[in-house]
């Protein structure tokens, strides 16, 4: 009966097994290389315009359709080896315990070997470098297994939900790489131990909201927005700030007024009709919510030092440039005068008298600040 066995029919089979058996080592390799990647690297990459790095970072945007894809491959390529083993032997005649025992085992050991154990093995020796060679290929697949992988992947991450797992936690870039390498640099002198203290103090920072150092409003100092300038230089001498939130009738906030446009009103009209309203300045809102992170960068782009933080439509406090640095980087010292307690201001100086009919810049000069370190 062997010879009546077409060879073709035996050689489709054998070449349907083997090429099962490399794509599912493919998909061990990529699996490994996805999940182990250097992120930060591959970010770096990113900017710097690689092309493959910018495929990974988007499929790692789509985490879970990404690795359904990668465990949808492994799997229906072993079940086809599988399968192609068994209809080997059935055109071979074998029988008995050679089929139904030797054959599966046999089939099971190599296959852990040579496409599972080395692939991963070769994949964890440098991740990075193969999940960006395999990121066109993992994006193609991907999108066409997509209306699979969406589906099979639902009752997992419904399953992950009710046990209180972040849907984007997988998928998250972890700061320990970076932590690591600070300390390791620090101790080898490479970085200065207090620049390494700062980018630490950044990396603790993204878990802290405005809420958890924001000035509750009721606590903070004021202005009523029918304050006269003229009063308001006179708090504002007094109280040693450089900027003061102007709230309603109804205490809601409305606006800033800062130390610059009072003084510099009140040395061009000292009998000024003029009340803090006239020349407050519109205020950056920030939410309770927002990251410290998120708030310092518009503050610094603007060269804003207060923002009101807003729940809704309502004020509840204020926030300055000096609490989130204080946050990120320790307690600043203030260059003039120590802050008053509560603080609403970010730069408070000692107010000088100065001698009535200077032109501004030289006011400003008196007092010992230049124009251009007030916001603008």
């Amino acid at each position: 009966m062997e010879s009546d066995i077409p060879l073709w029919s035996v050689g489709i089979r054998l070449i349907l097994f083997f090429a099962s058996f490399l794509i599912v080592g493919f998909f061990a390799a990529s699996e490994t290389a996805f999940l182990s990647k250097d992120k930060w690297a591959v970010e770096g990459l990113k900017e710097d315009g690689d092309r493959r790095a910018a495929i990974l970072s988007d499929l790692d945007k789509d985490f879970r359709n990404t690795t359904s894809a990668l465990l949808i491959g492994t799997n229906v390529f072993t079940v086809l080896t599988s399968v192609m083993a068994a209809s080997v032997a059935d055109l071979l005649a074998l029988g008995g315990t050679l089929k139904s025992t030797v054959l599966p085992l046999a089939v099971t050991a190599f296959m852990f070997f040579f496409s599972q154990l080395v692939p991963k093995t070769y994949a964890s020796r440098a991740p990075t470098e193969l999940a960006l060679s395999v990121a066109p290929v993992l994006a193609v697949l991907t999108k066409v297994l997509r209306p699979v992988s969406s589906v099979l992947s639902l009752g997992p991450h419904l399953l992950a939900q009710s046990v209180g797992e972040d849907e984007e936690g997988a998928g998250a870039v972890s700061d320990e790489p970076v932590r690591l390498a600070v300390d390791l640099a620090a101790e080898e002198g490479q970085v200065d131990r207090e620049a390494g203290e700062v980018i630490v103090g950044v990396l603790d920072s993204s878990d802290i909201r405005v809420a958890d150092i924001m000035v509750p409003l009721p606590s903070a100092f004021v202005f009523e927005e029918n304050t006269r300038v003229q009063d308001a230089l006179e708090e504002l001498r007094v109280h040693r700030f450089s900027r003061v939130p102007v709230v309603d009738g109804e205490g809601k906030v409305v606006g800033l007024v800062y130390m610059k446009d009072v003084l510099r009103q009140v040395l061009r009209e000292p009998d000024s009709r003029l009340l803090v309203r006239d020349i407050m300045r519109r205020p950056l809102r920030v939410s309770p919510s927002d990251s410290i992170l998120d708030v310092l960068a518009p503050m610094r782009q603007d060269r804003i030092h207060l923002a009101v933080v807003v729940d809704g439509d309502r004020a509840v406090g204020i926030v300055t440039l000096d609490d989130v640095l204080a946050e990120i980087v320790g307690d600043i010292q203030e260059a003039v005068v120590d802050r008053p307690s509560p603080s609403t201001s970010s730069q408070p100086y000692e107010m000088k008298a100065v001698v009535g009919g200077l032109g501004e810049h030289d006011a400003f000069d008196a007092v010992g600040a230049g124009t251009d370190e007030f916001d603008r």
